[in-house]
């Protein structure tokens, strides 16, 4: 299952060690976005993780039946992919930066090759904002195992469909600092406020560090 991979490979990649490159824009690619169409890419929600200290002694077992009840969560309590909105607030910060213009509906894709999304996107617009979803969901303290801490990490590229190249990339790794940490029950509380609140935060952390990292010439 992929998130069983992603446990490993998401350290790694965000102390800088890993094999997600993070890449600035050129100063060519720059001028190209003036004034272009952007559109950016959305996919199905990825399974949420929801690591109890009960399933994380079961194995394999234990992995499936956290995703199950993780994907219950967001399924019950229509908790949306963070991705689109990061995407809409990068289009935001480009049509700012360079006045590029946001083209929709976004195109629904199923592969992170940058080729293939090039061809899903039918030509609707010059460049393609893709961001994903690597990783959600929340995991108990190791020492306070009543209480849980909640984790966000996604990609973002930048896509040219003209020279069919990934301009810029960045990763995002957020999720809640609390000083005074949730139980289960206080993050399941009014559907689910506390995970939709968290989320809305991390959006916002997420579309400043991508804006950082892809964009330095306005934002570094």
């Amino acid at each position: 299952m992929r998130n069983i991979m992603l446990v490993a490979l998401i350290p790694a990649a965000l102390s800088g060690c890993g094999t997600i490159p993070m890449q600035r824009i050129d100063t060519q690619s720059t001028a190209a976005l003036k004034n272009q169409t952007v559109v950016y890419t959305t996919r199905e929600k990825p399974n949420f993780l929801a690591v109890t200290v009960v399933k994380s002694m079961l194995g394999l077992l234990g992995v499936a039946a956290m995703i199950s009840d993780g994907n219950s969560i967001v399924a019950n309590n229509h908790i949306a992919d963070p991705a689109d909105a990061i995407a809409n607030g990068l289009a935001k910060a480009l049509h700012e930066d360079y006045g590029t213009q946001l083209v929709s509906p976004p195109i629904a894709v199923n592969t992170d090759d940058p080729t293939e999304i090039i061809a899903d996107s039918n030509d609707k617009a010059r460049f393609i904002i893709d961001v994903e979803t690597l990783d959600w969901g929340f995991r108990f303290y190791r020492h306070d195992k009543l209480h849980y801490a909640f984790s966000y990490v996604a990609t973002a590229r930048l896509i040219d469909r003209q020279t069919k190249a990934v301009i810029a990339a960045g990763l995002c790794g957020a999720g809640s600092g609390n000083t005074n940490p949730p139980t289960y029950d206080e993050m399941l509380a009014n559907h689910a406020q506390f995970i939709k609140k968290e989320l809305s935060t991390d959006v916002t952390t997420c579309v400043q560090k991508f804006q950082v990292q892809m964009l330095p010439i306005l934002h570094g």
